[in-house]
Formats: C-alpha cells, structure tokens, sequence
C-alpha cells in the first residue's frame, strides 16, 4: 500500500489502511465510494469493494480488492489531458513552487 499511495498525502494511505484493518478485525465486506477529490485532489470519481478471504474460513488472511472510476468522467479527462500535451491541466506557478 505505501508503493501504490506514495504519490498521495499521507492521510489517503491512513484511510485505506483503516478500512482494511476494519475488513480483517470484523471479518466483514466493506463497500466505498466518493467523489471527485474525495480523498485529495486529483482523485477520480469512484466506487471500491474489500472482500475479506481466509485460509482456514476463521482468519482473514487475504483482501481481495477492486475498484472501478467513473467511466465518463475519466474519458472526460483523457481528452482534457491529451488536449494540454498529455496534463490533466497546464501547469502555473504557484508562489515559490509549481502546481
């Protein structure tokens, strides 16, 4: 998990890791979903399910996870991005760093 969210602000990662750990200690399915930017900015629209898997039908050993975007939405982007040389949106400058 810290591979995959490394690019994200800290709390992204801490709110997935949450939500697993809630899927191991109650050994129960868990279905999220958000919006744009729900969890940080440039976030797309989504909708995930956690299903818990065990070995031994006591522990869960295993978290089977899938995730899907809001189709129109990402398609939309795509466009965008490709329109601006491959950027969601053109960078600018941002006080003393750039955005």
């Amino acid at each position: 998990l810290s591979e995959a969210f490394q690019a994200w602000d800290r709390s992204v990662l801490n709110g997935v890791r949450a939500v697993m750990r809630t899927v191991v200690r109650e050994r129960t399915i868990i279905r999220a979903f958000g919006g744009p930017d729900a969890f940080a900015t440039g976030f797309e629209a989504f909708d995930a399910i956690f299903l818990p898997l065990s070995d031994d039908g006591e522990h869960v050993n295993v978290i089977l996870h899938a995730f899907v975007f809001d189709q129109p939405d990402v398609l939309m982007a795509r466009q965008i991005a490709r329109a601006h040389g491959g950027r969601l949106i053109p960078r600018v400058k941002i006080g003393r760093g750039t955005a």
